[in-house]
């Protein structure tokens, strides 16, 4: 499965689809309203120049190769589905920054059974109900979400149940069973050595979210309970975090050019500082994000945000609470930058203001850029991401800036996307104080992805 999709679907696409208003897809061409089948193949090098990292090579490269194809049967209100996912890596060694995040070899990341209801507890509204392993995405996504760049996803096993009113009211009620990737060790990773994934039995994820628009259907408000309680076993260390995660979303996207976006969370219970720690220690962390945006009536379509990101971090090494949020099985980039070979920053132990300004020159061509200054929460706390900390917070927390650049060309709308994407981070004193060093990392990278 090395490069087959990708540049045989592409000649095709661009030789036989490239008139159609609409996408091509393959299901279409199978006229058969009882199966179902979509995939799609993803193919980006990447390269990182100045390693923040302690103990990390100098210079990186890495070629991600994903490819999904999700496959099933539909009949009146059931459908059976199963997705077959592919994530494999090239040109890694060993001191690069790898993980089961970007292989997941020949994994079955999904199988579930579907029931969609509809005028089941009162006309108009609609019930689904989704049994077995999936994966997800829930309101902002910043704290359970399907992966879009990184090359493995989060997948989850149980049950989810969605329903909707007449009026547009939505609640969500979810119970899983976290699915852990393998394999975990460097050398298979290296080698893109299968291993079947590990369904979490001892571990509990469960919670639910109610999303309405109280005060007009601009603003999307949306209230949701977590919790987890995570067990350790002797192949699998945890930080045993038993928290509950408590909190909301405000949407404002109006059709006039103000727009905000603002999420919070409170987390409370009990965790280790560290899946090797002895202790448990009393959880209490918070989060919080604005994004406010204003629309220009001009070329290109300008639109400036002014952004802001609040992550807690561990205040005390001694006092017997652990302060660091966790986000769960959130994902990163649309706040903090690109992961892969990158990922410099999480949601954890972290404060940043920023700027995004989007341009839109063609309707097929967009352009991003995000400067952010990064700073630790908690300055006697890590930069996790990094491998560094200084308990006595003697170092401060000015981790520098960050520039990140994206443009997306939509060569063949809902067919073919091409994205480059450019990430400076511009070292503060932090590193210098605790390294001796001071350099700027630079990443890139280009990206094909293939929809059919």
């Amino acid at each position: 499965m090395k490069f087959f999709p990708v540049a045989w679907l592409t000649l095709l696409l661009l030789s036989a689809e490239n008139s159609l208003a609409a996408p091509w897809r393959l299901q279409d061409e199978l006229n058969n309203p009882h199966i179902i089948i979509n995939g799609q193949s993803l193919l980006r090098f990447e390269s990182l120049d100045g390693q923040y990292r302690s103990g990390r090579g100098d210079s990186e490269q890495m070629l991600i190769i994903r490819h999904r194809l999700s496959a099933g049967i539909t009949l009146r209100h059931w459908s059976l589905v199963t997705e077959l996912m592919d994530a494999r890596q090239r040109l890694a060694d060993s001191r690069s920054p790898i993980s089961n995040g970007m292989v997941n070899t020949l994994e079955f990341v999904q199988t579930y059974v579907k029931y969609r209801g509809e005028s089941v507890l009162a006309a108009g509204d609609s019930l689904d109900l989704k049994f077995g392993k999936q994966v997800m995405d829930l309101g902002g996504r910043r704290l359970i979400a399907s992966t879009r760049f990184r090359g493995s996803d989060n997948a989850f096993s149980g049950l989810r149940a969605d329903w909707r009113s007449a009026g547009g009211t939505q609640l969500t009620g979810l119970f899983f069973n976290p699915v852990h990737r393998r394999p975990s060790d460097r050398d298979a990773l290296l080698d893109n050595q299968r291993e079947t994934d590990l369904i979490l039995s001892g571990t509990r994820f469960y919670g639910a979210s109610l999303k309405t628009s109280p005060f007009g259907e601009d603003i999307a408000l949306e209230i949701t309970g977590l919790r987890l309680d995570e067990n350790s076993s002797r192949l699998l260390p945890t930080a045993e975090r038993d928290i509950t995660t408590f909190g909301g979303r405000l949407n404002y996207t109006p059709p006039s050019p103000f727009s905000l976006e603002m999420e919070g969370y409170y987390q409370w219970g009990e965790s280790k500082l560290s899946p090797t720690g002895s202790q448990l220690l009393d959880h209490r962390a918070w989060f919080g994000h604005v994004d406010i945006g204003w629309q220009f009536e001009a070329p290109m379509s300008p639109k400036i945000s002014l952004l802001y990101d609040y992550a807690s971090g561990d205040k005390d090494p001694t006092d017997g609470q652990n302060n660091r949020f966790s986000s769960l099985y959130g994902v990163q980039p649309p706040d903090f930058g690109w992961t892969g070979i990158y990922g410099a920053f999480i949601r954890d132990n972290l404060k940043s203001a920023g700027i995004r300004l989007q341009l839109q020159p063609h309707k097929r061509f967009s352009v991003q850029a995000t400067l952010r200054n990064m700073s630790l929460a908690a300055s006697r706390d890590r930069w996790v991401k990094a491998r560094l900390q200084d308990p006595s917070g003697a170092a401060g927390n000015n981790l520098g800036s960050q520039l990140n650049v994206k443009a997306v060309w939509k060569l063949i709308p809902g067919n073919l996307r091409l994205m480059l994407g450019y990430s400076q981070l511009f070292a503060g004193s932090y590193q210098r104080t605790l390294t001796g060093e001071t350099f700027d990392t630079h990443y890139g990278f280009i990206e094909t992805v293939v929809d059919f």
